[in-house]
């Protein structure tokens, strides 16, 4: 069942992230921080998710998945009005992914650590 939430929680954060990517840009939320920060967070969150929910290596090719859909989007962002793509989005996003994906895994074993001594 947790795994379940925890998946359900990582696709719908996916979603987020293609709907707030591909919009323009003035239809597009802010949140008052770096969008090099909104990006590192949106993915670390959605990797940290994924990582609750999948097995190791599915989570692990997840994580990859992560940084080339980001890096399709920086791209796809050249053709939105009121949109960039670049470089430094890709990086943060891709190490947001990483990141949040160490964050899960630790997490998740830390868990079951503490389910196996109770």
């Amino acid at each position: 069942m947790f795994e379940n939430i925890a998946r359900a929680f990582a696709i719908a954060c996916t979603i987020a992230i293609l709907y707030l990517s591909l919009v323009p840009g003035e239809l597009r939320p802010q949140s008052g921080a770096s969008g090099h920060f909104e990006h590192f967070m949106a993915y670390a969150g959605t990797a940290f998710f994924y990582a609750l929910g999948t097995q190791l290596r599915q989570g692990m090719f997840l994580v990859l998945a992560l940084a080339l859909l980001s890096g399709l989007l920086e791209i796809a962002q050249l053709y939105i009005p009121n949109r960039t793509g670049e470089w430094p989005g890709f990086a943060a996003s891709s190490l947001g992914a990483f990141v949040g994906f160490v964050a899960g895994t630790f997490a998740l074993h830390k868990r079951a650590r503490i389910w196996r001594k109770g």
